[in-house]
């Protein structure tokens, strides 16, 4: 049950991490179209007029800006993932600890129950033991008074 159990917990931090991952891949798609628009849009500014030698140059230098952005948002995706993973990791190692530290706890509840079962089943055989030494005394000194009794008695009817 414990397997199935970490199991299910594993699945479902695997599926936060993706659901995740999708959620930042759609964020830098998104912002990936943008800046393609952007740049169309400014070839597209760009008249027939005021192109020059410096123009395309300019459009290489947004081509290369892009190229470190989209380089940043994946490494910065990469991160992401990576701390969730340790996160998900962690609070895995976080439920296992806790769930052996609860086992722990319930068999030394047990153990000392199991030796208070002990004390007292051998304290109640202390105490019958001297109740039967008590019973048999008390059966001794009966037997010995009647037979004093009957010594005591039987010299008055005799004379």
């Amino acid at each position: 049950a414990l397997g199935a159990w970490r199991r299910a917990c594993s699945e479902m931090g695997r599926a936060e991490l993706r659901e995740q991952l999708a959620a930042t891949a759609a964020r830098e798609q998104q912002r990936t179209a943008e800046l393609h628009a952007q740049l169309s849009a400014s070839e597209g500014r760009v008249g027939a007029e005021t192109w020059s030698l410096a123009a395309p140059g300019k459009v290489g230098l947004m081509r290369q800006m892009l190229h470190e952005q989209q380089e940043e948002l994946a490494e910065a995706r990469r991160f992401s993932a990576a701390c969730k993973l340790v996160t998900a990791v962690g609070r895995r190692d976080t439920l296992s600890l806790s769930t052996a530290l609860g086992a722990w706890r319930r068999a030394c509840s047990e153990m000392g129950r199991a030796e208070l079962r002990e004390q007292l089943a051998a304290t109640a055989a202390r105490e019958q033991q001297r109740t039967a030494e008590l019973h048999a005394q008390l059966s001794a000194s009966e037997g010995r008074v009647g037979a004093e009794t009957w010594s005591l008695a039987a010299p008055g009817k005799v004379g």
